[in-house]
């Protein structure tokens, strides 16, 4: 499948505003609220205070928050095709975390749909007996 560009600029971080408040003074919400997002599109079991918020949380006070936004920035760009590298997607977490927390979430609302159609992660079905 050809990759495909992202539907959300990197360097449109200042909307929407709340999202864009959220990125600056608590990112690690965001990246939980973007983890969760991927998991459950319409985030109906969403909790701001998640795993991956608190690991996003921990790794930034060792200043290496850089590290999970790669990653997860990667899971995004795999997910839906989308163009980048492993490289590009480390610079730009490293270098401007809040534009990159809001491209990923944005990337993840405006895709939800896509999600929701089975085009993107589905989670596995539960085990079943045969009788």
């Amino acid at each position: 499948m050809a990759e495909q560009e992202w539907q959300n600029g990197f360097w449109e971080c200042c909307s929407p505003c709340k999202t864009c408040c959220l990125a600056t003074w608590c990112p690690c919400c965001l990246f939980g609220r973007t983890a969760s997002r991927l998991k459950d599109p319409q985030l109906k079991e969403h909790g701001s205070m998640n795993g991956d918020c608190f690991l996003f949380c921990l790794l930034g006070h060792c200043g290496l928050s850089f590290i999970p936004l790669t990653m997860k920035r990667g899971t995004i760009r795999e997910r839906f095709h989308l163009e980048g590298s492993g490289c590009g997607d480390c610079v730009k977490a490293a270098c401007c975390p809040c534009c990159t927390l809001m491209q990923n979430e944005k990337e993840a609302e405006s895709r939800a749909a896509l999600l929701e159609q089975g085009m993107g992660y589905k989670a596995p079905a539960g085990m079943e007996y045969q009788h």
